[in-house]
C-alpha cells in the first residue's frame, strides 16, 4: 500500500475522512511522479506533537504537521521506489486551525497533508524566500490536482 495511515490513539473517527487522507496521497504520489514510492501518515494529539517538536526541533510547543523524510540530497529528486517518510499531524491543531479558517476539517487535513508531503520531498518554506515560494507553488499545483480529484483543501491562498 502507498500510503498508510496510523492512529493508534483512535483521535479520527474511523470512516471515509481516513480512506480520502490515503487516497489523496496516492494522486500526491502520481502528481510528483512517486507513483511506485509510499509514506505514512500518522494522526496523534497536540501533547505528542509537541513533545516531537521538542525532540526534533528544539521548539517546546505544538505544531500542525511534521515531515520525517527518509530520502536526501540526490535522492530526493530522483529516487521513485522507496519509503518517502512520515507526514505527522495533530488532529487538535487541525481542529482549531479548520474551526478558525472556516472550513470544514477534512479541508484542513488535506493542507497539512500537502504541507507535510512536500516537506518529505525536500521543500522547505523556512531557508529563504525563494524556497518559500517554490514551496508554495508546488502546494497550489497539488491543491490543483486534489481539486480536479473530487478533494477540497484548505487554501491560505496569502502566500
Amino acid at each position: 500500500m502507498p500510503v498508510e495511515l496510523t492512529d493508534r490513539a483512535r483521535l479520527l473517527r474511523a470512516g471515509k475522512t481516513r480512506d480520502r487522507l490515503c487516497a489523496a496521497g496516492e494522486i500526491l504520489l502520481r502528481e510528483c511522479r512517486r507513483a511506485k514510492s509510499h509514506f505514512t501518515i500518522a494522526i496523534i494529539d497536540d501533547e505528542q506533537m509537541a513533545l516531537l517538536n521538542f525532540a526534533y526541533r528544539g521548539n517546546n510547543v505544538t505544531t500542525d504537521v511534521l515531515a520525517f523524510s527518509q530520502v536526501e540530497g540526490e535522492e530526493i529528486a530522483s529516487g521513485d521506489g522507496e519509503n518517502l517518510g512520515d507526514v505527522i499531524i495533530s488532529l487538535q491543531a487541525a481542529r482549531r486551525q479548520a474551526r478558525d479558517g472556516g472550513w470544514k476539517l477534512e479541508q484542513e487535513l488535506m493542507r497539512l497533508l500537502v504541507h507535510g508531503f512536500l516537506h518529505l520531498l525536500g521543500h522547505d518554506h523556512e531557508a529563504g524566500k525563494r524556497k518559500a515560494e517554490r514551496m508554495f507553488a508546488a502546494e497550489r499545483r497539488l491543491f490543483d490536482a486534489l481539486g480536479a480529484a473530487g478533494y477540497s483543501c484548505a487554501r491560505e491562498d496569502l502566500h
